[in-house]
């Protein structure tokens, strides 16, 4: 509850800018959260062309991608619905998109399998966004990452 609180306290102060990236960010992950209710098949195609390299970001974009990502991860924390790097990753190829920055989403699991109290290794998916050569949002990095997809 104090983290919410404190986000929302510095959201309020912060430039008009930063508030309507919010305010986006918070309707594109709501956006998202309800596309990925549905089957696979109906969200997959709003990633783009799968196996097609992304053109390259020039460094402003990157930097505006990145922005955006960490928009992205803040509002996902305080939104009273699940936002995880699937919706996170949906709602920035909408964001990103409608800036036209170019950006490559990677679906996938993880390298490192990690114990469950069971004993059983077991392996997480993820969904990591990238603008350039650098990670906007997702929990990971490439390397210890196993790409099932790739769309852009």
């Amino acid at each position: 509850m104090m983290r919410w609180i404190a986000i929302t306290r510095r959201l309020l102060s912060a430039p008009w800018r930063r508030k309507t990236l919010a305010a986006e960010a918070a309707l594109c992950l709501l956006w998202a959260r309800l596309d990925s209710l549905r089957p696979a098949s109906h969200f997959l195609p709003k990633l783009g062309h799968q196996g097609c390299d992304a053109a390259l970001a020039t460094e402003e974009q990157v930097r505006d991608a990145f922005e955006i990502g960490q928009m992205l991860s803040t509002v996902s924390s305080v939104v009273p619905f699940r936002a995880a790097c699937l919706q996170q990753a949906l709602a920035g190829r909408r964001m990103l998109k409608r800036r036209g920055i170019p950006a490559t989403i990677h679906l996938g699991l993880s390298l490192s399998a990690q114990d469950d109290p069971d004993g059983a290794a077991e392996r997480h998916a993820l969904a990591l966004s990238v603008a350039g050569d650098r990670v906007i949002n997702g929990d990971g990095d490439l390397e210890q990452f196993a790409v099932l997809g790739s769309y852009s």
